[in-house]
């Protein structure tokens, strides 16, 4: 079962997901792309942060040119974070093909299904209303373009850019660099909520496994065994039921450990942008384009924002939800009183809360979206 298609789809698009199918000069032109997307926005962080010290009189010039590099300079940040974390993410991946993962019975792929379906709408979305903002953002720096030579986004650079053939040498990679930097952040931030459905839907396909596996019992005249057997046979539904446990819980600290730092930094800069953004509302003229993009991309940073806050949330409940889950089964059918142990040993186990952390610091559930909330009603 082939899982997150559309989040490696837009994750090959943007270059941070090298095709298993592409060799030989397939691979160098891959890396080649890789090399111009990366140039490109590192290039803009650095004339920007020149532009900042240099050229920056006034504290709107300053927090404009600041949000706009720490934007651009976290998407470098996943970049990187994707580009060597390839391997591992991989591993994890191809694991939920394998055993304990894989689903077994229908029940368990219709499980996994509706969690890809949830997937895929937040994928689309997220990533449509990444593009379409940063394609209206374009369009309006193109249509302010006029012939004074003015760059769209500033900067300092060490050469005259005043004649018409440097000047778009110069200005087109600013243009493309916002714009390929909110399709990365659409395919990135989609691949992590893409991956907290993943655990949610192993959770789910534990549960169901575990309730099954007690109501056979009963079916395949468990009790005219004799107690070895009897004991035996739920002893092995228990540790398969602990194993299964135990690699979600790991599969999921190496997934918050991977996107811990950026998500953290991405989380604090859209909170600021996303309050900031709603002061400068107030000055804008109605019905202009500036108005509109900045209303959309209000909207990208709300989306961004809840996405993270609401996939984590649905992760912690999934945990909280196994423990009271497994009392609800049909524990009845077990006979052995250590069997029944087990099963309070088991329970205590799974009531402990997991959170998703951003940075150790920043809990992401609905508290956060929420804290997000007051602050822009003030």
């Amino acid at each position: 079962m082939q899982l997150l298609q559309e989040s490696f789809f837009i994750l090959k698009c943007t270059g941070l997901w090298k095709p298993a199918s592409c060799y030989g000069w397939r691979s160098w032109l891959y890396n080649l792309y890789i090399f111009i997307i990366r140039f490109n926005l590192w290039m803009f962080v650095i004339t920007q942060s020149l532009a900042l010290v240099l050229t920056s009189n006034s504290i709107e010039d300053f927090t404009n040119i600041l949000f706009l590099l720490l934007s651009v300079l976290v998407v470098c940040g996943k970049i990187n974070n994707m580009l060597s974390g390839r391997k591992l993410m991989d591993k994890l991946i191809n694991s939920f093909n394998k055993y304990p993962f894989k689903p077994e019975t229908d029940d368990e792929i219709n499980i996994q299904n509706r969690f890809n379906r949830i997937n895929r709408i937040n994928t689309i979305l997220y990533w449509a209303i990444n593009g379409i903002t940063a394609a209206v953002w374009c369009i309006r720096i193109l249509l302010d373009l006029k012939p004074t030579y003015i760059l769209p986004y500033g900067g300092w650079f060490p050469y005259d850019h005043t004649k018409p053939i440097i000047y778009w040498f110069t200005s087109v990679p600013q243009i493309l660099a916002p714009f390929t930097s909110a399709n990365i952040t659409g395919a990135y931030d989609s691949f992590f909520a893409g991956m907290m459905m993943q655990i949610c839907s192993q959770v789910k396909i534990l549960q169901n496994r575990f309730h099954n596996e007690l109501d056979n019992l009963r079916k395949k005249n468990f009790i005219n065994l004799n107690p070895l057997s009897q004991k035996y046979i739920e002893k092995k539904i228990f540790s398969d039921c602990i194993e299964h446990h135990n690699a979600i819980i790991r599969m999921a600290n190496v997934v918050n450990s991977f996107f811990s730092t950026i998500v953290f930094v991405q989380y604090s800069l859209s909170s600021i942008v996303l309050v900031t953004s709603v002061y400068v509302l107030s000055d804008l003229k109605p019905g202009s384009l500036e108005l509109i993009g900045c209303l959309m991309y209000l909207s990208c940073m709300f989306y961004q924002i809840s996405l993270f806050c609401l996939s984590a949330h649905e992760t912690t409940l999934a945990f909280e939800e196994l423990g009271d889950s497994i009392y609800y089964s049909n524990w009845l059918n077990l006979t052995s009183c250590s069997s029944k142990k087990n099963m309070i040993l088991m329970m205590c186990r799974m009531s402990r809360p997991f959170v998703i952390k951003s940075g150790h610091i920043v809990t992401l559930n609905m508290d956060s979206l929420k804290y997000v909330n007051f602050i822009m009603a003030l």
